[in-house]
C-alpha cells in the first residue's frame, strides 16, 4: 500500500503545482494591478521598478492561499483519479483486493493536513504580509516621489504644499510653475515663476524658482523675483492601509467582542456594519481552510467515476464543485445577529454539502 499512495501522491502533486502556479498567477496579476491602481489613486505618481513589482506580489501571494490550496488540490485530485480511471489502474487495484476508500484515504489525510496549514497561513502569515503591503503601497513607495516627478497640467498637494507644473522640457526643467504655500490661518502665499529646478544637499532639497513673482497671503500686491530659492517640504508617511486581512483570529474574536458590545449599546449602523465584516472574517477564516478537506473526500469518487469521459468531464466536474461552493458559500452568508458560533455554522455548510456528498459517492463508487 506504502508504494501506490507514494504513487498516487506523486501524480497528484504535478497537476496540483501546475494548476498552482497558473492560478496564482492570475489571481497575483489581478491583486497586483489593483495595488498600483491604489496607489496611483494616494499619489500623485508611482514609480515602480521590478523589485517593488515582486515584493508586492510575494506580499499579496499570503492573502490568496485560502483560495489557491483547495482549489488546486481538488483540481489535481480530479485529474489523477481520472487518469487512473482512464488507464484501467483502479481496475487492477480493484482486482488486487483494494478498494478506492483505502486507495484514497490518504488522500483525505493530505486534505485535512493542508486545512492545517491554511489555517495557519490565513492566521499568522497572511496578517505579516498585509501589514507589510500596507506599509510599502501607502509609506514606503509614495516617499520616493520627488517634487520634480509630479506629472503636468495638474495640481497636486505636494507635503504641505500645492503645486501646479505646466510642463517639463528635455533638461527636466519645470515650467509655468504654480505653488500655493498654505498659512496656519488657511491663508495661503502663491509663488508663481516661469522656470524652475530642484536641488539636493546636505541641508534638504530645495526648488529654485527664476523668473516669477510672490503675492504674500496678507498684500494684494506681488513682488517680482529674478531667483528664489525655497526648501521643499518633506512627505510625511500615510496611514497604513487597514483591513481585517491584517488581523489574527484573537486579534479578531477581540474586534468582534467589542464591536458586538459597542452595537448592543448604540445600535448604530457603523457598529452593526464593522461587526458584520468581522464575523464574516472569522467565520471565513474556519471555513475555507476546512474547504481542502471537503474537497478532497470528494475529488477522488468523482475523479474515478469519470472513467472514459476524458478530461472535459473532469475540469467541468471542478469547476462546478468549485462554483457550487461559492454560491452556497454567498447564499448562506453569515448574519451578524445571529451571533458568532451561528455564523460560523453558517459558513460550514458549503463544506458540510461537499463532505456529504464525497461520502455517498465513495458508498457508490466501488459497486460499480
Amino acid at each position: 500500500m506504502g508504494l501506490i499512495h507514494r504513487y498516487i501522491f506523486k501524480q497528484i502533486a504535478i497537476p496540483t503545482l501546475l494548476a498552482a502556479a497558473a492560478i496564482s498567477l492570475l489571481l497575483v496579476g489581478g491583486g497586483v494591478q489593483e495595488q498600483i491602481n491604489l496607489l496611483q489613486a494616494r499619489t500623485p505618481i508611482a514609480q515602480l521598478n521590478m523589485l517593488d513589482v515582486g515584493r508586492i506580489s510575494a506580499f499579496i501571494l499570503p492573502t490568496l492561499l485560502g483560495f489557491i490550496f483547495p482549489i488546486t488540490y481538488l483540481l489535481g485530485i480530479l485529474l489523477t483519479f481520472s487518469r487512473l480511471a482512464d488507464h484501467s489502474e483502479l481496475i487492477a487495484m480493484k482486482a488486487a483486493g483494494i478498494p478506492l476508500k483505502r486507495i484514497a484515504l490518504p488522500v483525505v489525510f493530505v486534505g485535512a493536513m493542508l486545512s492545517g496549514g491554511v489555517f495557519i497561513v490565513q492566521d499568522q502569515i497572511q496578517p505579516w504580509a498585509w501589514r507589510n503591503l500596507s506599509q510599502l503601497v501607502a509609506s514606503d513607495l509614495p516617499m520616493r516621489i520627488g517634487l520634480d516627478m509630479l506629472p503636468t497640467g495638474v495640481m497636486h498637494k505636494y507635503g504641505d504644499w500645492h503645486v501646479f507644473i505646466g510642463e517639463r522640457d528635455e533638461n527636466n526643467a519645470l515650467r509655468d510653475i504654480v505653488i500655493l504655500n498654505p498659512g496656519e490661518n488657511g491663508e495661503a502665499d502663491a509663488y508663481y515663476a516661469d522656470s524652475a529646478h530642484v536641488e539636493h544637499g546636505a541641508d534638504g532639497s530645495w526648488l529654485v524658482l527664476e523668473e516669477g513673482y510672490i503675492v504674500p497671503a496678507d498684500m494684494n500686491t506681488k513682488v517680482a523675483f529674478p531667483t528664489m530659492r525655497e526648501r521643499i517640504p518633506s512627505l510625511q508617511p500615510q496611514a497604513p492601509l487597514t483591513a481585517r486581512y491584517g488581523k489574527t483570529l484573537s486579534t479578531l474574536l477581540v474586534a468582534e467582542k467589542k464591536n458586538n458590545t459597542l452595537f448592543m449599546q448604540t445600535g448604530a449602523i457603523s457598529a452593526y456594519t464593522e461587526l458584520r465584516k468581522v464575523r464574516i472574517e472569522i467565520a471565513e477564516r474556519f471555513a475555507f481552510p476546512l474547504m481542502c478537506l471537503a474537497v478532497s473526500i470528494i475529488a477522488a469518487p468523482i475523479g474515478a467515476r469519470s472513467r472514459k469521459s476524458g478530461r472535459a468531464f473532469t475540469f467541468l466536474s471542478g469547476l462546478i464543485i468549485i462554483g457550487g461552493y461559492f454560491i452556497l458559500r454567498k447564499s448562506v452568508e453569515p448574519e451578524p445577529l445571529l451571533g458568532l458560533y451561528a455564523n460560523i455554522g453558517l459558513a460550514q455548510i458549503p463544506n458540510l454539502v461537499l463532505v456529504v456528498a464525497g461520502l455517498f459517492f465513495f458508498w457508490r463508487v466501488d459497486r460499480i
